[in-house]
């Protein structure tokens, strides 16, 4: 008996967590739709809120929704990087981005599990040489691996070099979200994300209740027993 409740327990832990794998999100998808690394999400347009699968094409809670000021354009194919690092050549080949100079806009990933620490990687795809900089931020801190330094160039850095701004460690809110603040020093651009989790799986409060009542069936078992014995 005491061995079956032990196995239910610990089969309890390992099914109930909320942890989602790897997030690959493809902004404005107007080009060939991206494989490379698993399934990505392909978001058409920058409005309203869009859940997200994980790498793996399973349902992850989370989802992605932007802040006004945003646009489409595919104005970056071809891209010559082809598919390197995590990111798909065809989803850097458009992009989202934002025209209105000196402004700010964000993406904000909700749905997280809140005090989990996240990766998070995103490269903007600039084409023309007009306006390509600007400042990328999460809690209002640049990137740990940002090409420039702390500013961002959508086309010598994300167009020519096919390189990207990394945040190695970004814990989610206490609402379970993370910002991605894009100021318009130039113009501000989203090609790619990644958010890849990097704390094990937390098991839900309704599991923890759960692991408690087994627990004190444990000790009622254990009790009861050693009563039997005593008589």
């Amino acid at each position: 008996m005491k061995h079956i409740l032990l196995a239910g327990l610990v089969s309890l832990g390992l099914v109930s967590s909320t942890q989602a794998g790897m997030i690959l999100i493809d902004y404005n998808d107007s080009a060939i739709a991206p494989t490379f690394g698993g399934t990505w999400n392909t978001i058409a347009a920058p409005s309203g809120t869009t859940a997200l699968v994980d790498s793996n094409n399973v349902a992850t809670g989370v989802s992605v929704s932007f802040s006004s000021v945003w646009f489409n354009t595919n104005s970056n194919s071809p891209w010559s990087n082809g598919d390197t690092a995590w990111i798909d050549g065809d989803a850097a080949a458009d992009t989202f981005l934002n025209s209105s100079s000196g402004s700010s806009v964000s993406i904000t990933f909700s749905g997280l599990i809140a005090g989990a620490a996240y990766q998070i990687d995103h490269i903007g795809v600039r084409a023309s040489s007009s306006n390509p900089v600007g400042n990328y931020t999460i809690n209002g801190s640049f990137g740990d691996s940002t090409p420039s330094g702390n500013q961002y160039d959508a086309t010598s850095d994300g167009f020519t070099n096919g390189d990207f701004i990394t945040w190695n460690s970004v814990v989610a809110s206490g609402s379970g979200e993370i910002v991605l603040q894009l100021d318009g020093n130039g113009f501000a651009y989203a090609s790619a994300s990644r958010i890849t989790p990097l704390d094990s799986a937390v098991p839900e409060p309704s599991t923890f209740a759960l692991l408690g009542i087994g627990g004190l069936a444990l000790v009622g078992y254990g009790w009861r027993r050693k009563r039997q014995q005593a008589a």
